[in-house]
């Protein structure tokens, strides 16, 4: 083939399908933290948005948890793989304590996000027992601090300002 001749792009069925199971893995990957196998931020985004038009729809609240992984500077300190088995485990708890249809994921650094669908203060209450239980039976689990915010329906504003509201009351309930 000549330099100014088209291409034929035309592809066949098969890589046509290949194709779109490449894209359906990479966009997989975009979404998860590589570290953790937990939805990175993007991928809390996206499940926000989804969870949020539900929750619109039911007339139901949504929780959003921020939770911080307590001493991580320290951890890394004594080498960057023992900070790396430290969130790895606390992605372990937060897989387990999460309920059906209730998602968690690593917003960044030592900090992690649970959206609990039709939930109020008593779910968000229950989903750290269940946290901290799971978490208090790993020797290597390091601690967390938590807290949240309640998106009741209708409420605009994106997860980053709900996270950031958890985020200011988890620091109000580590002043007080």
């Amino acid at each position: 083939m000549r330099p100014d001749e088209p291409a034929d792009l035309r592809l066949s069925q098969d890589q046509v399908l290949t194709l779109f199971h490449y894209i359906a893995q990479l966009q997989q990957s975009a979404c998860l933290d590589p570290l953790t196998s937990l939805l990175n931020r993007r991928g809390l985004v996206a499940q926000f948005e989804q969870w949020a038009g539900r929750c619109d729809q039911d007339g139901a609240t949504l929780a959003v948890v921020m939770l911080d992984v307590v001493g991580l500077k320290q951890l890394n300190a004594r080498g960057y793989e023992v900070g790396d088995d430290a969130l790895k485990a606390v992605a372990e708890g937060l897989n387990q304590a999460v309920g059906d249809g209730e998602v968690c994921g690593r917003w960044g650094g030592d900090e992690f996000v649970a959206l609990l669908p039709h939930s109020d203060l008593p779910e968000v209450e229950a989903f750290l027992d269940r946290l901290r239980t799971l978490l208090d039976k790993e020797r290597t689990s390091p601690g967390i601090t938590a807290g949240w915010a309640i998106r009741s329906p209708g409420e605009g504003q994106t997860i980053t300002e709900w996270a950031g509201l958890a985020a200011r009351n988890m620091q109000a309930s580590r002043r007080a």
